[in-house]
């Protein structure tokens, strides 16, 4: 859980899924979208990857501050 947790943090720096729910496993994302989408889509990603636990967070979107 840890390594995902790192991806998370990577992912979130670029801002490549920003707003958005990913869903990652073995330090990939593997689904994003809505939360909607992500409730679908973890049916399949249950089946593909069995021994695994998903990581399911959203991706803040960048936020400008004055200081």
């Amino acid at each position: 859980m840890e390594s995902n947790f790192s991806a998370f943090s990577r992912i979130s720096e670029k801002g490549t899924f920003e707003g958005q729910w990913v869903v990652i496993v073995k330090e990939k994302v593997v689904a994003n979208g809505t939360a909607k989408d992500i409730k679908k889509k973890m049916v399949l990603i249950r089946k593909e990857y069995p021994n695994d636990v998903p990581m399911i967070a959203k991706i803040p979107k960048k936020v400008l501050q004055i200081v």
